[in-house]
């Protein structure tokens, strides 16, 4: 796991968590801000770089991606709001526009997160747009 990135003048700063719990994990998501920290990844192996679940943004605002050996990526989706009003977060050290529609709470990031730490694959409670 490579978790929160800050970005700050173009360096990038990282703390690598190897094993992480799962109570790491969520503090992790919890201390993204949107601002000088905004990016959180976890691995299941090291050397597989292609295959991830991504959390970007923060306070709130939470975009999450995941990629299966970079053949299958998807996004969370916010069932709530499935709008496709862009609003700028904070992600990969640059303001990125992201539909409603794949901005979700701290509660579906969390449980995104904790069910990639344990399994490795995508969360079947929550909904996933394929591509």
């Amino acid at each position: 796991m490579v978790a929160p990135q800050r970005l700050p003048g173009g360096s990038t700063d990282e703390i690598v968590v190897h094993n992480p719990s799962r109570r790491q994990v969520e503090q992790a998501i919890r201390h993204l801000d949107g601002e000088g920290f905004h990016d959180l990844f976890l691995y299941p192996a090291i050397s597989d770089v292609e295959t991830f679940l991504g959390i970007g943004g923060g306070a709130g605002r939470y975009f999450v991606g995941i990629s299966d050996h970079a053949e299958r990526v998807g996004q969370v989706l916010n069932t709530k709001d499935p709008s496709d009003v862009r609003e700028d977060i904070m992600c990969g050290g640059q303001v990125t526009s992201v539909p409603r529609r794949f901005l979700v709470d701290l509660q579906t990031a969390v449980t995104a997160a904790v069910h990639y730490l344990d399994t490795a694959a995508a969360a079947p409670a929550l909904s996933w747009e394929w591509c």
